[in-house]
């Protein structure tokens, strides 16, 4: 009855000569009655989103935003010309004001432009209330004085709406933008070319390093590059490196299999931490009976790193539907990356980029494999960064989640990450990893200085051409540095380009549904990157926007892998893959050759200078020459089996450590990526009384770094003899 008297209502209204409507006006020739039942009048709530959506309003507000831009930026720099280059975090705050004002006119004329006022305003308000309570943790937790950071609240939002802008554009969630087609990723090829590709990969990256570092680096025999006093050039810890190697070839075997006992007497470390290649230090010392007296693996790691680099690299672009010409080619592009230039024989192990290439690799095959085979992939990836370098293993877990989250419905999940994870903790026992660490009794010093910057990507750090180096906050750059390059800056650009063109032409953008269909938790993986490489300390160039608190126990194991910047690594390669997808469905295969030879000339020409200048010191014998040239020094050490430093500093550190290897002595303290400091100091006051009360050792050669009235003591009251070789105190027995 109910509704009868309804539509007899809406057809009386549709009867009216002043409501009157044509059918055609309604889509699809089907009015809904229902729709047009009179309303009684009044203000409508959305009255106010309609006047500000106005043209005429939204044009006066644009100019006013326009206006007050440009005379906040005129305050911002009038006060900037009264402060000095360097501004510290209170300069920072000292023009706060203008620098509110300065961001919010931004805000606001992005969200006319783009017409959404509504979607603006519950935007405003959840980010508000995001940053509202995570300052309210940082003023429980610090104190009221961080209340003052809450003036860098429109600097946040704004980059939260780029954050969403860059979602909505090149995530596109709605269907009816793009056209889907079915074409997988992979075809299936001949078996042969695979291996031709991974062939010429490698040959070309083996290539490259010869043509950057030489040959010399390549001789097993010469290590006086690896000995030699970097101080000029930032490879410092290239001894470190090669005397983890020799102490661990001298001790004996233990189990853990990877403990060394002769380079923090008495405690005993594993080998991992030398940062001296485990995998290497491992094979090689099966065959200390066979190899030479000295010898060194370094430059046989870099020449593996390098031809790895390409060769997978070629497989990724032969995944990609690429032919044989263009995987050779693109591979290139993998070889080219600075990323990985600036770690090689600095943070040598950091170099072994080929283990994100594998894990894209990895995610890029057609999951048609059996559960078995899913768990031994993963786990062989997973005790291969720990073998090289233990901060690939994080990066290499977040890869492996993401692929499974793909793989859901065809594997079982959970027993692969619990079995990977299993296999993961016993070959870190079996090698030692769990051994004298004292990561959970430190408290992170290192976290924010090791963070990436806002602007690494674009940052060459005097590595481009054409470009200068940004600014950044202290600390540590070389852990900022993810340089795209210019080739892959502006190809990047002209895709953006290319994609706001299709869309303000409301044309149909190609996807391909396998790939479409991944894009939230492609998404996912990109943003867990960045943030962690970010995390804790957000900058952009010199400036410390914001920092979040870590609380215990996450700081204590944030601090194993606290160099955060390194976790910007994987995006410089998902992006380097995604590029050259792009050029390979975008081109024929012709044309997308010459797309390739230019991203790569351009690239070239960007970092070449740097890339042949960073090789031009490895190219050149060099003859060690020790800080402790005193012949008296092999006198004092005959007849002993220790040198001890009794204090925190290491005067000629890896001159000690040279002298030590060439006589089979111990040392009780060195430079490590792990250690326990807490055990060392106590040890070191331990034997320090020991020499008060006359009870040293004789087999020890004692290293003190400054006299004090304790060694005064030691002088006039005990049989401890002192005397200076080399500007160093050195007491014997």
């Amino acid at each position: 009855m109910k509704k009868d008297k309804r539509k007899k209502i809406s057809d009386n209204y549709l009867k009216s000569p002043n409501n009157a409507r044509k059918v055609a006006d309604f889509p699809n020739n089907n009015p809904d009655p229902c729709s047009l039942i009179p309303v009684p009048c009044s203000p409508s709530p959305f009255s106010f989103i309609k006047f500000a959506e106005n043209k005429k309003t939204k044009t006066v507000i644009l100019i006013i935003s326009t206006v007050c831009f440009i005379s906040c930026l005129l305050i911002l720099i009038l006060q900037s010309m009264k402060k000095p280059i360097n501004w510290n975090e209170k300069d920072f705050l000292y023009f706060k004001d203008a620098f509110n004002y300065s961001v919010f006119p931004i805000l606001i004329w992005f969200f006319y432009f783009r017409k959404r006022f509504t979607v603006s305003i519950v935007l405003l308000s959840s980010s508000f209330l995001v940053y509202l309570s995570s300052y309210s943790i940082v003023i429980s937790f610090i104190g009221h004085e961080a209340i003052n950071h809450f003036f860098r609240f429109p600097l946040f939002l704004f980059f939260f709406t780029a954050l969403v802008y860059i979602i909505k554009h090149f995530v596109p969630a709605n269907s009816s933008c793009v056209k889907l087609i079915d074409e997988p990723l992979k075809k299936k090829g001949n078996p042969k070319e695979s291996v031709i590709c991974f062939l010429s990969g490698a040959v070309l990256g083996a290539l490259f390093f010869i043509f950057i570092f030489g040959t010399n680096v390549l001789d097993f025999s010469y290590v006086d590059w690896l000995k030699a006093d970097w101080s000029q050039q930032p490879n410092q810890d290239l001894p470190q490196h090669y005397y983890g190697w020799v102490s661990f070839r001298d001790s004996s075997w233990l189990f853990p299999i990877g403990l060394i006992d002769n380079i923090v007497y008495p405690f005993k470390v594993s080998v991992i931490y030398t940062d001296s290649i485990p995998l290497f230090a491992i094979i090689f010392k099966l065959f200390d009976n066979i190899l030479p007296e000295i010898f060194q693996y370094f430059g046989l790691f870099g020449i593996m790193c390098y031809a790895l680099q390409g060769a997978i690299g070629a497989l990724i672009i032969k995944r990609l539907n690429g032919n044989l010409i263009q995987s050779v080619i693109g591979s290139l592009l993998f070889i080219l990356s600075t990323a990985m230039m600036q770690r090689m024989f600095f943070h040598t192990t950091a170099a072994a980029h080929f283990i994100i290439l594998l894990c894209i690799l990895e995610c890029l095959s057609n999951g048609s494999r059996k559960l078995r085979n899913h768990i031994i992939i993963w786990s062989l990836i997973l005790v291969l960064s720990l073998l090289i370098h233990i901060m690939f293993i994080p990066k290499v877990i977040l890869f492996m989640l993401f692929r499974l989250y793909c793989l859901k419905g065809k594997v079982k999940i959970y027993p692969i990450i619990i079995t990977t994870i299993s296999v993961l903790f016993l070959a870190m026992y079996c090698f030692g990893s769990f051994h004298f660490v004292g990561f959970m009794t430190e408290t992170g010093g290192s976290l924010g200085s090791a963070s990436a910057n806002l602007n690494s990507f674009v940052n060459p750090l005097g590595t481009s051409r054409f470009f200068g180096s940004l600014p950044f906050t202290e600390g540590f750059s070389h852990e900022r540095y993810a340089y795209l390059g210019l080739g892959l800056i502006l190809f990047c650009i002209l895709y953006i380009a290319y994609i706001i063109v299709k869309r303000a032409r409301k044309e149909k953008i190609l996807y391909y549904e396998s790939v479409y269909n991944l894009r939230i938790p492609f998404a996912v993986l990109v943003l867990s990157f960045f943030i962690y490489s970010l995390s804790p300390t957000i900058s952009l160039n010199e400036y410390r926007l914001f920092t979040y608190p870590v609380m215990p126990p996450l700081i204590y194991l944030w601090d194993i892998f606290r160099s955060a910047g390194k976790f910007s690594w994987p995006i410089i390669y998902i992006i380097m893959t995604f590029c050259l997808w792009k050029i390979i469905i975008l081109f024929s295969w012709k044309k997308s050759l010459l797309v390739l030879i230019a991203l790569l000339s351009i690239q070239w020409l960007d970092i070449g200078n740097f890339t042949i200048d960073y090789g031009k010191p490895y190219k050149e014998r060099i003859t060690y020459k020790t800080d402790l040239p005193d012949p008296g020094w092999q006198e004092i050490v005959i007849g002993k089996k220790h040198i001890m430093f009794m204090d925190d500093r290491w005067p000629y550190l890896y001159s000690f450590r040279n002298l030590a290897a060439d006589n089979k002595l111990t040392t009780n303290d060195t430079y490590l990526a792990r250690t326990n400091q807490k055990l060392i100091a106590e040890y070191k006051n331990n034997e320090f009384e020991k020499l008060l009360n006359n009870m040293g050792r004789d087999d020890t050669v004692y290293i003190f770094s400054e006299y004090t009235d304790k060694l005064e003591f030691l002088y006039e009251n005990t049989d401890m003899s002192l005397f200076v070789i080399d500007n160093i105190i050195v007491g014997v027995r």
